[in-house]
């Protein structure tokens, strides 16, 4: 994660893809992405996490949908990653 965070603090642009060195391979951003980010940096450093919710997802959220209504993995990646860890081991181990 510490490679992804610092891409995080010192740019505020994490690429959708990147390569093994941690170099972007397309310049474009996934919002899927950064809620899968979201979820790791949230048990890991709250901060980054807060700063992704407020800056990348929170903007891609309009009219009940990630990014647009046919971007079904947007959807569901966002929506799990998003979800607090706590219900989801509730449900895991009841």
């Amino acid at each position: 994660m510490q490679p992804l965070q610092e891409k995080w603090q010192l740019q505020k642009v994490i690429p959708a893809q990147l390569d093994l060195m941690g170099r972007a391979i397309v310049t474009y951003e996934a919002t899927a992405q950064y809620a899968m980010l979201y979820a790791a940096f949230n048990q890991t450093n709250p901060t980054t996490a807060e700063q992704i919710r407020q800056q990348k997802l929170l903007p891609a959220y309009k009219d009940g949908f990630w990014d647009s209504d046919i971007a079904y993995y947007s959807q569901n990646l966002a929506w799990f990653g998003l979800f607090p860890p706590d219900v989801v081991a509730e449900w895991l181990h009841p």
